[in-house]
């Protein structure tokens, strides 16, 4: 399982490559990118949610360079804020937000409840001190952009209060949640 992240790269970067030497054919779609993303978030190895984010950074470059890149879309953002929501600490959680962020900026692209759900679940498990504030923020975030945009995709969830009320619980803090 290890080998799924550096080989799904590999099979990525040989089709850059073939762009890059002329075949206009070649090109990754984003499901290419979300297939290698997923074997790293899965691989198992230790910075394998650095490397997802690394492959994503570098595929948003790539269509910096030539526009039939595609860009990555949500389903790519998801995977990787999931893999450091995996990694169950307070700095994987940050990034996971950051993640969230950067989502929002990236045209065509909508942050979704479930992207938001991903985030405050990272904080819930880190059992941070300050994980109950952090999520408390973000749902209020989310609560915001719903009320403002009227989307019902970022509308907060019972998982997403839910998951503020274990990240207080996790938090161990005697104030916490008042």
């Amino acid at each position: 399982m290890a080998e799924s992240g550096p080989l799904a790269e590999a099979i990525l970067d040989r089709i850059i490559a073939e762009r890059s030497a002329g075949n206009v054919r070649a090109v990754p779609t984003a499901s290419m990118l979300n297939t290698a993303l997923n074997a790293w978030a899965k691989s198992g190895v230790n910075d394998g949610a650095q490397r997802s984010m690394k492959l994503l950074d570098r595929m948003d470059e790539c269509r910096l360079q030539d526009e039939s890149y595609p860009l990555p879309d949500t389903q790519c953002f998801f995977t990787v804020m999931s893999s450091f929501a995996k990694r169950k600490d307070y700095q994987a959680a940050q990034t996971a937000e950051k993640l969230l962020v950067r989502l929002g900026d990236f045209p065509g692209n909508e942050r979704q409840a479930k992207h938001f759900n991903v985030v405050l679940n990272a904080y819930a498990e880190s059992g941070h001190s300050r994980s109950g504030e952090m999520a408390e923020r973000l749902l209020e975030s989310m609560a915001e952009l719903y009320r403002t945009t009227g989307d019902d995709n970022v509308k907060p969830e019972l998982q997403s209060f839910n998951t503020v009320i274990k990240a207080h619980a996790r938090s161990k803090r005697k104030d916490s949640a008042q």
